[in-house]
């Protein structure tokens, strides 16, 4: 999957921060007109983010509840056949399934906070060189 949606995924992030940090640039006057124009896209923007994010940490740690359901399986009672294709399972079960942007950035939460942080420093970096 990484090697699939690497390339989108990259972009994807790279616009999210490049938006969140627009976004509250034009929400920065704290007037009603600026909120009412801006503050719902940029709610949105980050809204998306961090859904994106969520899924992509819940996908993963899925991964780990499965291969714990299928170490858990009764297989002592189990046929050779059935053995081998439960070990089979639980070999691929066991492969890491962290996302990755272009095999560089783990996608998940961590990454979510990252663009967070970095969006409002841009945002307050922006703001001061502005006013001064």
């Amino acid at each position: 999957m990484s090697d699939t949606f690497g390339g989108v995924l990259l972009v994807h992030y790279a616009f999210l921060q490049v938006t969140g940090c627009l976004m509250l640039l034009m929400c920065s006057p704290m007037d009603s007109e600026s909120f009412a124009r801006y503050g719902p896209l940029t709610v949105y923007c980050f809204q998306q983010l961090i859904q994106s994010s969520i899924i992509f940490e819940l996908l993963d740690s899925s991964n780990d509840a499965l291969s714990l359901a299928i170490y858990n399986v009764r297989w002592e009672c189990m046929d050779t056949k059935n053995r081998k294709i439960l070990y089979v399972m639980l070999l691929q079960s066991q492969r890491p399934m962290k996302l990755k942007a272009m095999n560089m950035i783990t996608v998940g939460v961590q990454t979510m906070i990252t663009i967070l942080k970095t969006s409002f420093s841009y945002f307050l970096m922006i703001k001061t060189f502005a006013e001064g």
